[in-house]
């Protein structure tokens, strides 16, 4: 069962980035995030494994996990930059080990993107899906299964409903988090 989520304990930065107290950043000097960024309850971005860029308005869900892919080199593992890009919401327990996501993509609950995907722009990817490693998702695609497999087409404003649908997001999850803290 999920925890009903505690707009108490959050970290608000100058930039609108938005930290649950209850989120595990590692390695703090590896992680480059845009502006107006939500890291909610029991997230991890594993910044320790090698650098995570995201760009501006990107929602990371309850208990989701941002992990570096990694390549394995003469049995060493190796990590490789992780990119995301902006307007992008991921859903609630997910587990993200994609080299890139592009911008206006929509990742649904319980989504496991496999070691070096590679999401292209307007993307949407629906509940439960499980994305194979080294996949490459073309842009205007919707995803779903597992395996996971292109199921349809996105419309051609996908970039505008992707970034309104983030700004939104944004927004009403800052609303909560205004409305349950106390004022002083």
């Amino acid at each position: 069962m999920v925890e009903e989520e505690d707009f108490s304990n959050y970290i608000s930065h100058i930039k609108g980035i938005k930290v649950s107290r209850r989120a595990n950043l590692r390695g703090l000097g590896n992680l480059r995030t845009g502006d107006q960024n939500v890291f909610s309850h029991g997230s991890v971005l594993r910044g320790d494994l090698a650098l995570i860029t995201t760009g501006r308005n990107v929602f990371l869900g309850t208990n989701s996990v941002l992990q570096p892919p990694h390549k394995l080199f003469k049995e060493v593992r190796s990590y490789y930059r992780q990119q995301i890009g902006s307007h992008v919401v991921i859903g609630r327990e997910c587990v993200v080990n994609a080299a890139a996501i592009g911008s206006y993509v929509r990742i649904g609950n319980d989504v496991i993107i496999g070691q070096g995907c590679v999401i292209k722009d307007c993307v949407r990817i629906e509940d439960g899906a499980v994305l194979p490693p080294d996949m490459v998702v073309a842009p205007f695609s919707v995803v779903g299964g597992s395996p996971a497999k292109i199921i349809g087409r996105c419309v051609d404003v996908e970039s505008q409903l992707g970034e309104q649908f983030a700004i939104d997001t944004y927004h009403t999850f800052v609303a909560k988090l205004d409305s349950a803290t106390p004022q002083t």
